[in-house]
This record gives C-alpha cells, structure tokens and sequence, in this order.
C-alpha cells in the first residue's frame, strides 16, 4: 500500500489539498489535527491529565480547545508537555488508520501530518508531499483566524522546520496562494507520476 504523507505549517493550504483528495480522488485521508480534537473530547485519561496539570481550561468537565490553544501560544512548557501527552496517542490512532487500510485492501492512502517530518512519521510514508505558500499570504491567511495572536504564535512556528530543511526531505512540493486550480494542477501531476488514480474506498 501506498501512503502518502501530507504536511506544511499553520495557513499553508493543506486543507485545500486534502479536501480535493477527499472529494476528486475519493482518497482516505488521516487527518492528525481531528484526530487530536477527538481525542480531547474522548480520552478520559488524556483529558483527566490536562485537567490535573491546567484545569483553567477544563469548562463543563471538558476541555476547552480555544483555552488550551491560548494557554499553549503563551507558554513553551504547557505546548511541550501537551505534545508529550498528545503524540504518542495520535501516533496509535495514526497505527490503526494504516492498519484499517491494508486490511481492507486500499492501495493508497493520506495521512495529513503539520509536524510530519519534526516528529518523525514520514518513516511510515511511501512519499512526502510539502504544501507551502509565501510567508505573506501565510501571515494573510493567520490574521483572519479567530483568536489567533501572531505574536504568540511565533515561538509555536519556531519550533517547525525551515523551509529549506522540509523541502530538502520531501518527495515533492505544492506551492499554494497563487490559485485553487494552479494547486490542483500540481497535486494532479503528482497524483499522474506516481500512477495513483480515483480510489474505490467507500
């Protein structure tokens, strides 16, 4: 089976990929930040060890996801503890996608991954694909975010790769920002080189 492992930072048009994935291609796709928003609403031991270490974000006995995502932009050593709490879990639920897959004989799949190459899981990838855009229409694309405070947000996008260390370790590249169809144009020649077609997965 092959796995195709999406990736790019905050802005950079991922969603646009995937979603043409999704409805032209009929392709799976593995979503890692829905997968994290599941388990924050689901995991009762994930959420009952965020609510001992910040239960400023706990409201209703659930976690408030626009909290948390405060509360992690501010400070450096709630986001590292919460990837310490995060990853391993989304990595299982990452685990058990692929393994779904190949039980039922899908012959490619996606698995979207912002932190794909800093956290090491284009190891399970057959090829990586990096969207990005001009660091202008990322900034753009952030302030019409709710709740977003670009000033915050740095020492979060601080700790991604460079550009150049991404690009040099993905298989291919989509630049975003000039067009939807210019983006598809490129995922399409992608897509074409690597023979993968419409899948069949229901």
């Amino acid at each position: 089976m092959i796995v195709l492992g999406l990736t790019g930072s905050m802005a950079m048009g991922k969603s646009t990929v995937t979603r043409a994935l999704r409805l032209i291609y009929n392709a799976p796709v593995w979503d890692a930040d829905q997968a994290v928003r599941d388990l924050l609403g689901e995991d009762l031991q994930l959420i009952q060890e965020i609510t001992d270490l910040y239960p400023d974000v706990i409201v209703g006995g659930t976690v408030d996801r626009s909290l948390l995502r405060s509360k992690a932009f501010q400070d450096e050593k709630c986001l590292t503890s919460l990837e310490h709490l995060i990853h391993e879990r989304a990595f299982s639920k990452m685990i058990e996608f692929l393994e779904k897959m190949r039980r039922l004989g899908i012959h490619w799949c996606v698995v979207d991954v912002p932190l794909l190459f800093e956290v090491g899981w284009d190891s399970l990838c057959t090829y990586t694909v990096l969207i990005y855009s001009p660091s202008f229409i990322q900034q753009q694309r952030l302030q019409k975010r709710p709740g977003i405070n670009l000033e915050n947000l740095n020492h979060v996008l601080n700790r991604h790769w460079t550009l150049p260390q991404k690009k040099a370790k993905a298989t291919f590249e989509i630049q975003s920002g000039l067009s939807k169809g210019h983006t598809f144009r490129q995922l399409k020649t992608i897509l074409e080189a690597l023979s993968l077609k419409r899948t069949d997965y229901a």
